[in-house]
């Protein structure tokens, strides 16, 4: 088979591969998820808010002032609720399901709720992480619930939460497992924008749910089929030129 027609069908699979692979690959395990990063470009256990209770109600973490800020992302609140801050973990007795202690506390209730400290706007909540550094394919960070609206300590289906990712036109619902403590994601098309966190199902109790967050990661995922393919594409074509180099002379 000649190079010409060897490099053709090697760029069809390629953009056969890469229409066919543009998804979003979840994890609920921290470990499998480091194991599948390439790079990482994000790493904050957000300790540097130790001792604060900074309340971010209708705005973001990093426009608070005075106080730190998050590396590389942006954690935000909307809604009817009043209060939702870091929260230090040792007055919540967090450290008996493995987190550090300091957390980003968001208090979430669903559409027709009344807020948990009085507000009957009966809005719903949307805590958001707004990726802000460039090039970020996979996000990922422990997660539990404070207020065991649910079962457990740890996420599940009957605590209604769901995650909402975006990255460029795609987005996807991703509801937890049953004691999920930790959620990644990795996005095999575009670099990811923003998870949303809501609340969908009348299981929370009240309407409501106190969701934690911690030890967030990010970076790049190792590369998938569609990046091989095009560097064997790109092998190809160096063959090619070589070829072509001895021919000539």
């Amino acid at each position: 088979m000649k190079t010409t027609t060897l490099i053709a069908l090697i760029a069809g699979m390629a953009l056969s591969v890469s229409h066919a692979s543009a998804a979003f690959i979840t994890f609920d395990n921290r470990a499998d998820f480091v194991a599948a990063l390439g790079s990482t470009l994000i790493d904050d256990n957000v300790n540097q808010f130790s001792g604060l209770e900074l309340d971010f109600e209708n705005s973001s973490v990093n426009t608070v002032t005075p106080g730190p800020t998050l590396g590389g992302f942006d954690v935000s609140h909307s809604g009817d609720e009043s209060i939702t801050q870091f929260v230090d973990g040792n007055n919540l007795n967090t450290g008996a399901i493995g987190s550090t202690p300091v957390t980003i506390q968001l208090i979430i209730d669903q559409n027709g709720a009344p807020g948990l400290f009085g507000n009957t706007n009966n809005l719903s909540d949307t805590g958001s992480i707004s990726i802000t550094t460039p090039g970020i394919t996979a996000f990922g960070f422990d997660t539990f619930i404070l207020n065991d609206g649910g079962s457990g300590a740890l996420l599940g289906p009957e605590d209604g939460a769901d995650f909402i990712v975006n990255a460029g036109a795609m987005s996807q619902t991703f509801t937890p497992a049953a004691n999920q403590p930790f959620f990644g994601v990795i996005s095999t098309g575009d670099d990811l924008t923003s998870i949303d966190l809501v609340i969908t199902s009348g299981a929370a109790a009240g309407g409501f749910e106190i969701i934690a967050m911690d030890n967030f990661i990010g970076g790049t995922a190792i590369p998938e089929p569609t990046s091989l393919a095009l560097l064997g594409l790109g092998s190809l074509a160096l063959i090619r030129r070589r070829r072509r180099a001895v021919i000539t002379a």
